[in-house]
C-alpha cells in the first residue's frame, strides 16, 4: 500500500468517528460493571470496520482525552481495556470537510 492509500486508510470520517464514540458510551451506559476491550468494541460495531482503522479512532481519541486505554494481563493472555472519560465529540462543531478528520481538525 503506497503513502497516499495508507493516509487516506487511516483518517477516518467524521461520521465513522461518532459512530465508535457513541458505541463506547452506549457500552458503558448499558454495562456500566464490565470492562470493554478493543476487540469487544471492534465487535460492537453496528457497522463493519477494518480493525487498523478502529486503532487510528482509537488513537485520535487518545489524543483528545475522550478515552484511556490499559493493558491488563489475564494470565499469559493481555488484553487493552477502554476508559471513558465521559467527555464527548458531539459537543464540537462538525468540520467543514466532512471527508476526512485529522488530529489538526479537532484541535
Amino acid at each position: 500500500m503506497n503513502k497516499v492509500n495508507k493516509d487516506k486508510y487511516l483518517n477516518p470520517r467524521w461520521s465513522t468517528l461518532k459512530m465508535v464514540e457513541s458505541t463506547i458510551k452506549n457500552f458503558k451506559d448499558r454495562f456500566k460493571d464490565r470492562e470493554l476491550t478493543t476487540y469487544q468494541l471492534w465487535r460492537e460495531l453496528p457497522r463493519a470496520m477494518q480493525y487498523q482503522r478502529l486503532q487510528a479512532i482509537l488513537k485520535i481519541l487518545i489524543e483528545e482525552g475522550k478515552v484511556k486505554l490499559e493493558r491488563r494481563s489475564e494470565g499469559e493472555r493481555q488484553k487493552e481495556v477502554i476508559i471513558w472519560s465521559g467527555d464527548s465529540l458531539f459537543a464540537k462543531k462538525k468540520p467543514a470537510d466532512e471527508t476526512t478528520l485529522t488530529p489538526a481538525l479537532t484541535q
